[in-house]
């Protein structure tokens, strides 16, 4: 749930998520380093979102500030409401406890997993299609369930249409990066699905492979042959994979340790560069007074 202050047509989204673990484990891990560097992110993610309308121009002097509440995700008081809202509250928390936080709450959603998951597609129809730090969380969520009642709602979100760019700077900002981002993290909580033998899982992933967007097919072949079965899929994968994308059948996930590193950083440096020896910055220009400050302007 979050406080939204409009201000003509920005709006500034405070998110109430103390923010936290939640993200990819196979990133982070549940160690407290790595739970930090997981619970950073999405306090960075959340702490102050803008979402804006990306085709306005500038603010117009009739612009006032409202305290109107708009596109905002609704989370009951049920039991299952208020189980969600403090795994929400948990999932982007920092500190030594936040893993353990994090788990706590999510054990508590599993008690009434089912209507939890109503109350997470619900929410998620409910808030704005901007607010991406929240989306993303209930995604997460959806995933760390690990359960076969969350897969129509991730089957939803990653078969809905990824509408096209909004942004006016997709170079600094790409609504349809963001949209990506959330679609293959569904993937990919499918995935585990799958890994674990759901065949209903691998029958979406497959599905998946044939929707237009690389980054989901990747993730969704990539799922697949991390299956018991992953074998006996190659066959077909290739059947629905264009030719120039092949390749993704000879992709597979690495530990960093294994990635070839350069074993001197400094070899393609000029030689004064690699022995230290960088030229000394110029002096600034004198002013007429004598300083040694910066030139007068003009």
């Amino acid at each position: 749930m979050c406080l939204c202050e409009q201000v003509g047509t920005v709006q500034v989204r405070r998110p109430i998520l103390k923010a936290g673990p939640g993200l990819h484990d196979e990133c982070f891990g549940s160690d407290p380093l790595k739970s930090g560097l997981r619970g950073l992110f999405f306090l960075l993610a959340s702490e102050v979102f803008m979402a804006t309308d990306l085709n306005a121009g500038a603010p117009r002097a009739d612009d006032i500030l409202t305290g109107e509440r708009s596109s905002l995700a609704r989370i009951s008081e049920s039991p299952a409401g208020i189980r969600l809202n403090n795994l929400l509250q948990v999932i982007a928390g920092l500190g030594e406890d936040a893993e353990e936080e994090y788990q706590r709450a999510l054990q508590d959603v599993r008690e009434d997993l089912e209507e939890v998951l109503v109350e997470v597609a619900q929410a998620s129809s409910d808030c704005c299609e901007h607010d991406y730090p929240l989306r993303m969380a209930l995604v997460q969520i959806a995933s760390e369930l690990r359960h076969p009642a969350s897969l129509p709602y991730l089957a939803n979100i990653i078969k809905t249409p990824i509408a096209d760019e909004k942004s006016g700077d997709p170079h600094s900002f790409s609504t349809v990066a963001e949209e990506t981002i959330i679609r293959t993290a569904a993937v990919d909580g499918v995935a585990e699905l799958a890994r674990h033998g759901d065949e209903r899982a691998s029958r979406l992933l497959m599905e998946f492979v044939r929707l237009p967007s690389f980054s989901i097919r990747r993730a969704a072949v990539m799922g697949l042959l991390a299956t018991k079965d992953g074998d006996q899929f190659r066959e077909e994968i290739k059947s629905l994979l264009p030719d120039d994308q092949q390749f993704i059948l000879e992709m597979r996930r690495i530990e960093v340790q294994e990635v070839p590193q350069v074993r001197d950083p400094t070899r393609h440096l000029r030689d004064k560069l690699r022995e230290g020896r960088i030229a000394i910055p110029p002096k600034l220009a004198k002013d007429s007074d004598g300083d040694n400050g910066p030139p007068s302007a003009g």
